[in-house]
């Protein structure tokens, strides 16, 4: 931990970012909890440093998130999240994960989609807790659900209604003619955003 206090010191005065990837299930629960304390220590003042890694095809990522959310909130720090599908089939325990790839997709989807509309569980409904300051990071090689997340977030931005920062990353398998295809968009619809104020 004391290495880790070190790293997290240098690289915030850097305005570095650092990802903490996942691994199989028989190591998961040490490494978020370790990702979530880093998180609760560095991600103040609405700067993301420590970003854990939730990986959707887990039957138990969208509770995961939420307990991670509610601590966020009665803690007053960021969560910054990169969302993979996951990456673990051959070690992970089959019953721990989606029985199909479309409940897989499903659960992705309602991540990246609720945190950018910022209802997410009990955070941001009528009746429910305020949303906590969230940093969003989308790893997928899933084209569509890239690009929707894309669309949604620049919809929010132009509609002029809440949402979160995002990033997006290329991961390996991912094309890079598609990865460049989404930056060229990007470029262009914040470019078409900023020629209208």
């Amino acid at each position: 931990m004391d290495a880790l206090d070190e790293i997290c010191s240098k690289y915030r005065d850097r305005k570095a970012r650092i990802l903490v990837d996942a691994e199989s299930q028989h190591f998961q629960r040490g490494i978020m909890l370790v990702a979530v304390h880093l998180m609760s220590k560095y991600n103040t003042d609405g700067y993301a440093l420590t970003y854990n890694t939730y990986q959707a095809y887990l039957k138990s990522t969208p509770a995961t998130l939420a307990k991670h959310l509610a601590v966020a909130a009665d803690q007053k720090f960021t969560v910054s999240l990169k969302v993979v599908r996951g990456d673990h089939l051959a070690s992970d325990e089959r019953c721990l994960i989606h029985d199909t790839k479309q409940e897989t997709d499903d659960t992705y989807n309602y991540i990246a989609q609720g945190v950018l509309k910022q209802q997410i569980g009990e955070f941001g409904v009528p009746n429910g807790r305020p949303f906590t300051s969230v940093d969003l990071l989308l790893a997928s090689c899933n084209k569509e659900s890239v690009v929707a997340a894309h669309h949604l977030h620049q919809q929010r931005l132009k509609a002029k209604l809440p949402t979160v920062p995002v990033k997006f990353a290329q991961l390996q398998g991912m094309l890079d003619e598609e990865y460049m295809a989404l930056k060229a968009e990007a470029r262009r619809e914040l470019r078409s955003y900023f020629s209208r104020d």
